[in-house]
């Protein structure tokens, strides 16, 4: 079984790489459930519904001159909806159609460097896996 560096994954917006990344962590892949237990029911039933995908997080280095740090400040925003990838160092991609939920620089200290944190919200749509 191989064990994947997390050093090398990138995080595209569309085809454009962003620059200075420094965690990333997510989305989330989370099943669904229902309750359908009964009043037959002699222990709680739950069913499966569909997957649901939650935010993608990280934190890179700020650079307020940069396009693809700008790119985010413009889709916050506007509310913007891109096609996200996110390809680890194997290879294997992730996408999925997500709008900036949240942007927070950091690191405004006399020994700190300007970082900013960062959410990504899938969507739902447009959604790829990996192979299982």
């Amino acid at each position: 079984m191989a064990k994947v560096k997390g050093k090398g994954t990138l995080l595209k917006r569309a085809t454009v790489t962003m620059a200075q990344r420094v965690t990333l962590s997510g989305p989330q892949i989370e099943m669904g459930e229902v309750d359908c237990t009964d009043l037959d029911s002699t222990v709680k039933e739950t069913a499966s519904t569909i997957l649901k995908l939650g935010a993608l997080s990280g934190t890179a280095f700020y650079d307020p001159a940069d396009a693809t740090h700008k790119q985010m400040l413009s889709d916050i925003q506007a509310g913007t909806v891109s096609l996200w990838e996110l390809t680890f160092a194997d290879a294997s991609v992730m996408s999925f159609d997500a709008f900036v939920k949240t942007f927070e620089p950091t690191g405004m200290e006399v020994e700190g460097l300007l970082q900013f944190n960062f959410s990504i919200m899938p969507t739902g749509t447009n959604v790829t896996l990996p192979d299982a």
